[in-house]
């Protein structure tokens, strides 16, 4: 299971889920297999409470899963959505790859009327990085007035491209592909985990101050930290068979949790930093398990 997971289903569980998410990364079917979940979670007719995803075998997540939902609208620029429509592998009509200004108004037009049906209403934008400069400023004011029980989801393979006044309004996940996640050096973790450990309150107080200077930053570290770290279990490379993993990814998950919650980014460092995070002394490597 993903950190994008993790994080979603503990926001469903608790109440906290934001209205508006960008998911980035370049697996694309784990990106919109996470929407699918989600909107399922949240509109399933079997399960209760509310978990992601949905039972799967309700009308109501059978027509999710099939794209047929009136309650989750996914925009996309015409050349995606023609490929996804064209059988014919040797289709080449022109079509543009961007997502236009009257698409966002359309979504809007969209968002201002009641749901079709009872739950709450998704919206789930596919390439936010091909959003024009006109569609991502006309998106802007959506994103700082979201309407009551309905999600905006912008899917994107990377930020680079997205506006930052849309970055700042947006709760950032990472669904980062399992080829990019397997090229990490398990030396190089395994030496930055053992150099977290061995370190002295004093040293870890010091990091304090440079691991909590920004929120985002923080965020985007140990989501990627617990990714790799997922992976390695999920492997079983030399980083999951580390005896304090499962205390870190704890402190990880909570951390991360926190400061989705707004919690000050230096109460949530020093919590993870001074209690959360095992504190190991070389002899203590030493000794079996």
């Amino acid at each position: 299971m993903s950190s994008a997971i993790q994080y979603l289903r503990n926001a469903v569980r608790h109440n906290r889920l934001a209205n508006v998410l960008l998911f980035v990364g370049e697996d694309s079917a784990a990106k919109e297999t996470a929407v699918v979940d989600l909107a399922s979670g949240l509109l399933c007719e079997s399960k209760r409470p509310f978990t992601i995803p949905g039972c799967g075998a309700c009308p109501c997540c059978v027509r999710i899963q099939h794209f047929t939902h009136p309650n989750i609208v996914w925009l996309m620029s015409d050349a995606e959505r023609r490929r996804r429509a064209s059988t014919d592998a040797q289709d080449k009509t022109s079509a543009s790859d961007e997502i236009r200004i009257d698409q966002i108004r359309e979504l809007k037009r969209d968002q201002r009327l009641q749901a079709f049906e009872p739950g709450p209403s998704f919206y789930a934008v596919v390439d936010a990085d091909r959003l024009t400069t006109q569609a991502s400023n006309a998106l802007l004011k959506t994103l700082e007035e979201p309407g009551l029980n309905q999600f905006l989801v912008l899917l994107a393979k990377t930020t680079s491209a997205v506006l930052p006044t849309i970055l700042s309004r947006c709760q950032r996940l990472l669904f980062p592909s399992e080829a990019h996640l397997a090229q990490h050096d398990d030396d190089i973790i395994v030496r930055l985990l053992e150099k977290i450990e061995q370190s002295s309150v004093a040293q870890r107080v010091n990091l304090i101050e440079d691991f909590a200077a920004n929120r985002e930053d923080l965020k985007q570290a140990l989501q990627a930290l617990q990714n790799i770290l997922l992976h390695s279990a999920r492997t079983n490379s030399v980083l999951a068979k580390r005896k304090h993993i499962t205390q870190i990814l704890l402190g990880i998950e909570t951390a991360l949790f926190e400061l989705n919650s707004h919690v000050h980014p230096q109460l949530v460092t020093e919590k993870l930093l001074l209690s959360s995070w095992p504190v190991v002394t070389p002899r203590d490597q030493k000794k079996p398990g």
